[in-house]
């Protein structure tokens, strides 16, 4: 052995050359367990500590509970296995987790393992109410609109659903994912979410299915599939894009055009025009903290639609200065800066400013849809904007109103601000369908039928539908030669012209989404009354669907809270009044028969 101190390698000892043993040296273990083991707190030091640890941790249910108490919002009770929809809202505040136990009537009537089954709450639903539960918290409400601020400020991030990008500019989940999930056609996508959702997610299946059915009524079908912001303007979200001058694309959208084109189904894609006024206008074409396009890009593709709509169709020829427009400017903060629920005075709640062109008709009036036009346009929010007063930028200037103008013709409209890979086919169904139950029972009908003087249907959805979108197939009615003709003479309606007062019982209803959960703040809900009793006015009819406006502003209203069996009373209107103004927003549907019957609006009287 060497003169040299060597180290044995266990245990940290060191040996020296006479063989023995010098102290040895402590591990890094033993050292924390030293230092740990003299450190002394007094049982005054302590006692203080634990006691505002506790409260710490009960402060804020106990807040809650006397906010509630105090008349704060209700938090929904989680639904059982195998509801859907919105929950019913329960007890207030905390508490509502009583409405996790079953009543002794639901006990009482459990004859097997499936009766048992559906008084356990879902997974979802048990993960919902524990959203609604902190999102109804008044620390929450009043921590996180500050936090969030703070986050965005110092951290640039957003949250789940609204996405931070560069120099300001704010993006909607969804969007993206459609551009980072893979493609949305891969077979094992497709397969996966047969076999987990409820949903048939085949584009290409939906889509060719309706343009089977409309074919079979000679009426034409163009897609236009709108590009979503991220697409157009990568390089606000990230600097690896900068200078690119392609569109970003899912991987399956170039088979999804070929497959559509082998069908027969026309399609305009405007993501080159969009994508071309990007770079060579140098604006960018997209809504700083909004999700859609501005103004003048929505204009240019309703050009560019209404050219491939004359150069491949037959419509009627064009009618001369019957409408005009104006220049009107329009400030508003967007959407996605709504989303994340920033305080009033957050730099992202700066309103952008646009110009947009209202269009009117000859006799000066706003353009309205009309049901007897030779063309109807299904559209999303991508249309909405612009004509519904509840997005915030303005009315009258959207999609349907240009693409009527740069037409010339009259244009009906279905637009939807949601859902819009199945609302609008689903509402056109609805509304036949509707047409005939009702010359099937009074043997009249007030207008003809929908799609009956129609020669072109034109489809518009964003394209982030294709990825995260329900295609179910929806079934059209055959046409009915007889009940499609012109309008019969029939009886005056009691109660058409005067307002009407009554008191009902909540047979069924669907609720809007949960705050928060959606792009839109502002839904309409459906509801089913029965044992009807007029207060005031002349109305005859053993049942009602009346829609109501369940959310406001990510705010649930008083109708969203009303629970099935209730008694309540209304003042109703007929629905045509305010379609116009109410029409294009998120519309919860009852799903049932009850869909079918004539629609009323209504207001709930305290």
């Amino acid at each position: 052995m060497s003169d040299s101190t060597r180290a044995s390698g266990h245990g940290g000892s060191r040996l020296t050359t006479d063989g023995g043993s010098a102290r040895r040296q402590p591990t890094r273990e033993e050292l924390a367990r030293l230092e740990m083991g003299r450190t002394r707190i007094r049982p005054a030091t302590a006692a203080l500590l634990a006691a505002v640890f506790v409260s710490a941790i009960c402060a804020e249910p106990v807040v809650q509970h006397v906010w509630h108490a105090l008349g704060g919002s209700k938090v929904a009770a989680p639904a059982r296995q195998g509801e859907t929809g919105a929950a019913e809202p329960g007890r207030r505040g905390p508490l509502a987790f009583l409405s996790l136990l079953p009543s002794l009537e639901e006990i009482r009537a459990v004859r097997g393992v499936t009766d048992a089954w559906r008084l356990v709450p879902s997974s979802s639903a048990l993960r919902a109410f524990e959203e609604d539960l902190r999102r109804a918290s008044p620390l929450a409400q009043a921590l996180i609109p500050p936090l969030q601020a703070l986050r965005l400020r110092f951290g640039g991030t957003g949250h789940e659903r609204a996405w931070t990008g560069r120099d300001g500019w704010l993006f909607y989940e969804p969007g993206v994912r459609y551009l980072t999930h893979g493609p949305f056609l891969a077979p094992e996508r497709l397969a996966a979410k047969r076999r987990y959702t409820a949903r048939q997610p085949d584009p290409v299946r939906a889509i060719r299915d309706f343009h089977k059915q409309l074919q079979a009524r000679d009426v034409e079908l163009l897609v236009v599939p709108t590009p979503v912001k991220p697409m157009i303007e990568p390089a606000k979200l990230s600097a690896r894009y900068r200078g690119r001058e392609r569109i970003v694309q899912n991987p399956s959208y170039r088979g999804f055009r070929r497959r559509l084109r082998e069908a027969g189904v026309a399609v305009l894609d405007p993501g080159r025009l969009l994508r071309k006024r990007s770079t060579g206008t140098g604006r960018s074409p997209y809504l700083q903290r909004d999700t859609h396009w501005r103004p003048e890009a929505m204009e240019a593709v309703a050009r560019a639609v209404a050219r491939r709509a004359r150069e491949r169709f037959d419509l009627p020829a064009p009618r001369e200065a019957r409408y005009t427009r104006s220049a009107a400017p329009v400030r508003h903060h967007g959407d996605i800066a709504e989303m994340l629920n920033l305080p009033q005075t957050s730099v992202f709640y700066e309103k952008q400013r646009v110009t947009v062109h209202p269009v009117r008709r000859s006799d000066g009036t706003p353009w309205k849809p009309s049901r007897s036009a030779p063309v109807l346009l299904l559209g999303d929010s991508f249309s909405n904007i612009y004509t519904a007063p509840s997005m915030g930028w303005g009315e009258s200037a959207g999609l349907a109103p240009q693409l009527s103008f740069a037409l010339g013709l009259p244009l009906d409209a279905i637009v939807r601000n949601a859902d819009g890979a199945h609302a609008t086919r689903e509402a056109l169904a609805r509304d036949i369908r509707r047409h005939y139950e009702r010359f099937d029972r009074t043997g009249a009908v007030a207008q003809r039928e929908r799609l009956i003087d129609k020669k072109l249907v034109i489809w518009q959805f964003a394209m982030r539908e294709l990825l995260v979108g329900d295609w179910r197939l929806v079934e059209l009615p055959d046409a009915s030669p007889e009940a499609a003709g012109p309008a019969r003479t029939r009886p005056r309606e009691k109660g058409r012209g005067a307002a009407i007062r009554v008191r009902a019982t909540v047979a069924d209803l669907a609720r809007p989404p949960r705050p928060h959960r959606v792009a839109y703040g502002d839904c309409v809900m459906s509801l089913h009354l029965e044992e009807i009793e007029v207060l005031s006015g002349e109305l005859e009819a053993p049942e009602l669907l009346v829609y109501l406006l369940g959310m406001r502003d990510n705010e649930w209203l008083a109708p969203a809270e009303l629970k099935k069996g209730e008694r309540i009373e209304l003042r109703i209107e007929p629905w045509k009044r305010v379609r116009d103004r109410y029409g294009g927003l998120q519309l919860k549907t009852l799903g049932t028969s009850a869909d079918l019957l004539r629609p009323w609006w209504g207001r709930l009287v305290p």
